[in-house]
């Protein structure tokens, strides 16, 4: 909505164009058709208009006034307003000028700011958007904001696509409008019976250092924006860039809050250790550019998600959803769980519709309409023997487990896919544990309580700490009698891993070469189905699949010498058959713990041989893996051939 002069109406016909250009009156950019007022706060009415002129705003049934600064500046302030569905006319006059705004309603306004998991539009949902067809409701308006990465703070935004204006939310507005910010505004909209108004700023793959303003991220001692080129606009990774060009301008109207998705294009190394102080650091700035201290703040904890292919550890995710969990010592926060809505292979998971409504519940329950519980969070704990006891808020009349089904394969309907990924009810899942090692193993775990959980594992007799869904990719049930579920959580305080990718994928050699050891392969019939063929002119195992989705083979590192922790730097050649999409993921048996992941290698369905080469450098090759030193495995069948070990200098 770029600053403009509204339609003037000139009511004495003798004054000529020219004399309106010179002696005209504009109301600011930010107010426009259709839109929604924020209730209960003042509420400035802004503009310019001749110096020394007096203005006069009148808008159901307040009429105030005001003068024209020597700048030629001019603000009304309105006195807070009821919650109002009915379309009410917005008149601004100066002598015989005025220009007027129809269908404004008084209500709540939210502001939803991230990165694409926030930005994504319904139509890019084909199962929501269906449901969502012929979806109308002249009580739920809508305003997306430009894409606008600048050099300095903007004092005017633009609308993006067909939203030069706010929309009323129809069949037109709503398929391109963020998905998140539809099923939030929907509901919250439905249940609180108050016109609601949602502004989209977002923008995918960015960080929040650019959603911070200069002033704020100096404050933290962060670096200062970067020196601006005279080269177009700046590049979206810069600090500060999407506040000055997305958010600044809209700090001159109250909202009610804001609702927040980012965090995946954090998820690297340096940009975890600090990321609880930033986005700390970002809820406090806006709180204060929007002048309320008090402002809700609601965000959403990153998704299950399986293709993190640079971390070899397989828990970055982990360490960023605990960086999200800390900023819930602010007050006036909330955070929305997600792991039983996540997906294998797509950082975009399909639904999105309880992603918005579990949003919107967070402000129903602040706003006193809705007593249901929160979701789970583990609160103390004890260590008894061989067994930790742990106690959990936000239970409502107990806790339990729910059927979790997250999809392997892109564009199904949310847990359809026939290989998804499936925890059921029977079963407690999710938990790990680890003694004085510091060696996380996979744990049992049953609910002793209704809000008590107890964790043991016949591997460590005398348990440390206890971890819940800490990976990328966590598979885990538990929830509370509602069926939120639990917060992902680690009792422990062991510092960080290191994350990085280890592979090096190319194209595969004739035969294995000088100085490399083979790798024996492990028959576990109960497991693993390992079919010896010939291929594309190479002898090759075939992976099959025995009791479960997953592919698996096991192997043995060929040389007693690179077994039981005596060669922790290793070097793993894989040659495989790159025959469609797919990838292959190597967990092997390290220092720190069994199943570690190394990461995975992406198949592009080339036709031809390839090798990919995972570097250790904590190789403890004990057989902790079922018996293994290592294992492949992937979700649809693979052809494995050569697997050696070349030298590491």
């Amino acid at each position: 909505m770029r600053r403009f002069i509204f339609s003037v109406l000139c009511q004495v016909s003798a004054v000529s164009l020219s004399c309106f250009a010179a002696a005209g009156l504009t109301l600011d950019g930010l107010f426009m058709d259709n839109m929604v007022l924020q209730r209960g706060k003042p509420l400035p009415v802004f503009g310019t208009a001749e110096p020394g002129a007096e203005i006069t705003v009148e808008f159901a049934g307040q009429k105030k006034s005001g003068v024209t600064s020597a700048l030629g500046e001019w603000q009304v302030v309105l006195d807070p307003m009821k919650a109002s569905s009915t379309g009410c006319l917005l008149r601004v006059s100066s002598f015989e000028f005025q220009v007027s705004l129809s269908n404004l309603l008084v209500g709540d306004v939210w502001l939803c700011g991230g990165q694409s998991n926030m930005d994504t539009p319904v139509r890019n949902y084909p199962f929501l958007a269906k449901e969502l067809e012929g979806v109308s409701n002249d009580r739920l308006r809508l305003f997306n904001v430009d894409f606008n990465a600048a050099k300095t703070p903007q004092e005017d935004v633009s609308g993006e696509g067909i939203y030069k204006t706010w929309l009323v939310a129809d069949e037109s507005s709503v398929p391109v409008f963020s998905a998140v910010g539809i099923c939030f505004g929907l509901r919250l909209q439905r249940e609180s019976g108050v016109p609601i108004g949602v502004i989209e700023s977002a923008v995918g793959g960015s960080e929040v250092s650019p959603w911070m303003s200069a002033t704020a991220l100096e404050a933290m001692g962060q670096s200062a924006l970067q020196a601006p080129s005279d080269r177009g606009v700046p590049p979206r990774s810069q600090p500060s860039v999407l506040y000055n060009g997305m958010i600044h301008a809209l700090c001159r109207l109250p909202i009610k809050g804001v609702i927040w998705y980012q965090g995946e294009s954090n998820a690297s190394q340096p940009s975890i250790v600090r990321y609880d102080q930033l986005f700390e650091g970002l809820i406090a700035s806006w709180r204060d550019v929007f002048g309320d201290s008090d402002l809700p703040f609601y965000f959403v904890q990153l998704a299950p998600y399986g293709r993190v292919h640079w971390d070899r550890s397989g828990e970055s995710w982990a360490w960023v959803r605990e960086a999200q969990e800390k900023t819930l010592s602010l007050p006036y926060t909330g955070r929305v769980v997600i792991t039983d809505l996540g997906e294998y292979s797509d950082i975009h998971p399909m639904d999105k519709k309880p992603v918005g409504e579990r949003l919107a519940d967070l402000a129903l329950r602040d706003m006193g309409l809705l007593d249901t519980p929160g979701f789970p969070k583990v609160g103390k704990y004890r260590i008894a023997g061989p067994r930790v006891q742990l106690d959990f808020s936000n239970v409502g009349k107990g806790l339990k487990t729910v059927r979790v089904a997250m999809n392997q394969n892109k564009g199904l309907a949310p847990g359809t896919d026939p290989e998804a990924c499936v925890v059921d009810t029977d079963t407690l899942s999710g938990f790990e544990m680890c003694g004085a090692d510091h060696l996380f193993v996979p744990a049992s775990a049953a609910i002793v309580g209704a809000d008590t959980v107890e964790v043991w594992s016949d591997d460590v007799a005398n348990p440390v700490a206890v971890r819940y869904g800490w990976a990328n990719f966590p598979l885990c049930n538990l929830a509370n009698s509602a069926g939120l579920p639990a917060s992902p959580f680690r009792t422990d305080d062991f510092p960080m891993p290191v994350f990085k990718a280890p592979f090096l994928d190319s194209a595969a050699a004739d035969s294995m070469p000088v100085g490399a050891i083979a790798c024996s392969v492990m028959e576990k019939p109960d497991e693993s189905l390992m079919k010896p063929e010939r291929i594309a002119g190479r002898e090759a195992l075939r992976m099959s699949h025995v009791a479960t989705v997953l592919r698996m083979a096991y192997y043995h590192a060929g040389d007693a010498a690179l077994r039981n922790g005596q060669r922790l730097k290793q070097c793993i050649v894989v040659n495989y058959l790159d025959d469609g999409p797919g990838a292959i993921e190597f967990t092997y048996d390290a220092v720190s713990k069994p199943w570690k992941s190394a990461g995975l290698v992406e198949m592009k369905g080339s036709g031809q041989w390839r090798q990919f080469r995972v570097w250790l450098d904590d190789a403890r090759f004990s057989g902790r893996c079922n018996g293994a030193d290592f294992r492949l495995q992937a979700f649809r069948d693979v052809y494995i051939g050569d697997v050696y070990t070349e030298p590491v200098e």
